[in-house]
C-alpha cells in the first residue's frame, strides 16, 4: 500500500517490457481519515450535542470519505511505451484503461530531463525536482514526475533514459547531455589530458596541499572584492544618509542653535554603527560564513559546505562511483524554459553526480572562476587516478605530481 507521495525506487517505475509506468498514488488516507471522523462523531457526540452542530464535521468527513474510497478504486499513471510511440496520462477503475486528452508521440522527444525550477505561491516559492521529456521543437518538457530532491531526479531520469533508450541531460545543460551508451560511464573514463585555461585574474578560490590532501578552499560570497565594495560602500552610505537626516532636522527646527547641529552628528554616529552592526552586518557574515572546499585525496573526492546558518555537511564521491563534474550554464532563455509554471533558477553552479548522490555548488563563484574549475578538478582525478592505478607513489608524491602538469 503506497501512502508515499513518489515512487519508491526507479525501478517500480520500468515495467519488464520496457514501458515506462508512473502511478499517482492512492487517497487511502483520506478514506480512513474520514471513515474515524464520521465513527467518532456518531460514537461519542451522538446524542449530546444538538445535530445542527453535526453538519459541518459530517460534511468534512463525507468529503474526505468519499474522495478516499474514489482514491482506493479509480487508478492514474503516466505511461511512455516504446512500441506504441506514445505518452499518455490514464485513468480508469480498478486499473488505467482511458487515456486523457493530450497524448505525444515519442518520437517528438528528443532525451530525458532532469532538474528542478521554483513555483511561486501566495505564501512565497517552493523548488519543485522534476524528471521529464525535452521537445525540441521549443525547448520546453512534458513533466513525467516530481521527486524529492535532485539525487532523486537524476536517479529517476536515468532509469527513464535507459528504459527508452533517449539521452538525458540536466535542465539547461543541453552540452552535458550524456547518451544512452555512456550513463554508466564513470567521470575516470570519459577524461582525455588536456591543457587548463588560464588562472582567472584577482582569483578567489586556494589550493594547497593539507596532510596528504589536496584542499580546494572557495570563499563565502560575502569575502569576494565585489561584496567587500559593497558592504564599504553601504557603511557610508549610512553614516551619509543618517547623519543628513539628523542635521536637517535640527536645522528646520525654529530658533535651533547651530551647536545643536555638532551634537547630531555625535549622535549620529553611534546611532549609524549601532543600524549597521544590528541590520547590515549579519546579513553580510552570514554570506562570508558561507563557504566550501573539495578535498582530493588519491581515492576520492569530498565536498565539504558551509551554510549562512554555520550548518556544515560532507559528501564523498570515490573516483571508481563518480560520474560528472562540470559546470551546469542556463543555456535557455527564461521565457520559454518551463513546460509548468514556474522558472528556473538562472544561477550557475558546479554539479558533481554520482549514482547515488548528487549536488550542485559554488554558485557564488564568478563565471570565469567555475569554468576554471570545472576543467581543473576533473583532470587533477584523472591524474590521481591513474597514479593510483600504479600503486607506487605515495599520497602526497601523487598529489605533487598531479598539480604540476601544464
Amino acid at each position: 500500500m503506497n501512502f508515499d507521495l513518489y515512487p519508491h525506487s526507479c525501478d517500480s517505475i520500468v515495467q519488464p517490457n520496457g514501458d515506462v509506468v508512473i502511478a499517482y498514488n492512492r487517497l487511502i488516507p483520506a478514506a480512513i481519515g474520514g471513515m474515524v471522523c464520521i465513527m467518532s462523531i456518531f460514537g461519542t457526540i451522538e446524542g449530546v450535542v444538538a445535530w445542527g452542530t453535526l453538519v459541518g464535521p459530517l460534511l468534512v468527513g463525507g468529503a474526505c470519505f468519499v474522495l478516499g474510497i474514489i482514491g482506493v478504486f479509480v487508478r492514474a499513471d503516466t505511461c511512455v511505451t516504446r512500441e506504441g510511440n506514445s505518452v499518455s496520462r490514464r485513468w480508469g477503475i480498478g486499473r488505467p484503461e482511458f487515456t486523457l486528452p493530450g497524448a505525444r508521440r515519442l518520437d517528438e522527444f528528443d532525451a530525458v530531463i532532469y532538474g528542478d525550477y521554483e513555483v511561486s505561491t501566495d505564501s512565497g516559492s517552493c523548488t519543485v525536482n522534476f524528471v521529464g521529456l525535452h521537445d525540441p521543437s521549443n525547448g520546453r518538457w512534458y513533466e513525467l514526475t516530481r521527486v524529492r530532491d535532485m539525487t532523486d531526479s537524476r536517479q529517476y531520469g536515468e532509469a527513464i533514459a535507459k528504459a527508452l533508450n533517449l539521452p538525458l541531460q540536466r535542465e539547461g545543460s543541453s552540452a552535458h547531455a550524456r547518451g544512452p551508451d555512456q550513463l554508466d560511464q564513470k567521470l575516470v573514463a570519459q577524461l582525455d589530458p588536456s591543457s587548463l585555461p588560464p588562472t582567472p585574474p584577482h582569483m578567489l578560490t586556494t589550493i594547497e596541499g593539507h596532510a596528504g590532501k589536496l584542499v580546494i578552499s572557495i570563499p563565502g560570497p560575502g569575502t569576494g572584492h565585489a561584496a567587500q565594495a559593497t558592504r564599504k560602500s553601504i557603511a557610508v552610505a549610512m553614516l551619509t544618509l543618517c547623519t543628513f537626516f539628523m542635521i536637517g532636522g535640527m536645522v528646520m527646527v525654529p530658533g535651533i542653535e547651530w551647536w545643536m547641529a555638532g551634537v547630531a552628528v555625535l549622535i549620529a554616529l553611534p546611532m549609524n554603527y549601532l543600524v549597521y552592526r544590528l541590520v547590515v552586518f549579519p546579513v553580510i557574515r552570514g554570506q562570508a560564513r558561507q563557504s566550501a572546499k573539495l578535498i582530493l585525496d588519491s581515492h576520492r573526492l569530498t565536498i565539504w559546505e558551509r551554510d549562512r546558518n554555520g550548518t556544515e555537511s560532507e559528501m564523498e564521491y570515490p573516483f571508481d562511483e563518480l560520474e560528472e563534474f562540470y559546470h551546469d550554464t542556463k543555456d535557455h532563455p527564461s521565457d520559454t524554459a518551463t513546460w509548468k509554471k514556474g522558472s528556473p533558477t538562472e544561477q550557475t553552479e558546479l554539479v558533481v553526480s554520482s549514482d547515488h548522490a548528487t549536488r550542485s555548488i559554488a554558485g557564488w563563484l564568478p563565471h570565469e572562476e567555475k569554468e576554471y574549475l570545472a576543467a581543473l578538478v576533473p583532470q587533477l582525478i584523472l591524474q590521481l587516478n591513474e597514479r593510483n592505478s600504479g600503486g607506487n607513489a605515495s599520497c602526497e608524491d601523487q598529489l605533487v605530481a598531479a598539480t604540476s602538469f601544464d
